[in-house]
C-alpha cells in the first residue's frame, strides 16, 4: 500500500511539473494521471489510459500561471521570514528574561553570603572564652596514678592439663 501512495505521489509531482511545462505553451492544458490495475494484479499510474486495465482513480491537475506562482511563492516567503524574525525575537527575550534572572538571583546570593560574612565577624569580636586558672601554662608532666596495679592474667602452664568437668 506504501509503495501505490509513493508512486501516486511521484506521478502527481511528474504531472505537475509536465503541467508547469506546458502552461508557458499553453495556459488552459490540464494533465490526466490514470491509477489503472492490469490482469496479474500490478497497480499502474500513468499520463495515459493503459489497454486492458481497470482504470480505479483518475486524477485531473490543471497547470498554473507562472507569475501567480511566482507571487505565491513571494508571499509564502515574506511569510516564513515573518515567522523567522517573530521566532528570534521570542527567543532573544527569553535570553534575555533568562540573563536578567540569573543576575538577579546572584545580587541576592551575594548580599546574602555579604550578611553571613558580617554576622561571622561580629560573633567573632563578641566572642569571649573563658580559660580557668593555670590553663596554657607549661609545667612539668604529671602522669595519674593508679591506686592499684593491674592483677597479672592466669594461664595455665603447658605441662599442667586442665581438669575435666564431670568425671
Amino acid at each position: 500500500m506504501n509503495r501505490a501512495v509513493r508512486q501516486i505521489a511521484l506521478a502527481l509531482v511528474a504531472a505537475a511539473g509536465i503541467g508547469s511545462v506546458g502552461a508557458e505553451e499553453a495556459p488552459a492544458r490540464a494533465a490526466q494521471i490514470y491509477q489503472q490495475r492490469t490482469a496479474d494484479g500490478r497497480t499502474v499510474l500513468s499520463d495515459r489510459p493503459v489497454a486492458g486495465a481497470q482504470l480505479q482513480r483518475m486524477w485531473s491537475i490543471t497547470a498554473e500561471d507562472p507569475v501567480a506562482a511566482q507571487a505565491r511563492s513571494d508571499k509564502m516567503r515574506q511569510e516564513a521570514q515573518a515567522v523567522s524574525e517573530r521566532i528570534q525575537r521570542q527567543l532573544d527575550s527569553d535570553r534575555e528574561r533568562a540573563d536578567t534572572l540569573e543576575a538577579a538571583r546572584l545580587r541576592v546570593a551575594l548580599a546574602e553570603a555579604e550578611r553571613e560574612a558580617e554576622r561571622a565577624r561580629q560573633a567573632a569580636r563578641e566572642t569571649a572564652i573563658y580559660l580557668p586558672p593555670g590553663w596554657g601554662q607549661r609545667g612539668p608532666r604529671v602522669r595519674p596514678v593508679r591506686p592499684w596495679p593491674r592483677p597479672a592474667p592466669v594461664r595455665p602452664s603447658p605441662d599442667r592439663r586442665w581438669p575435666s568437668v564431670g568425671g
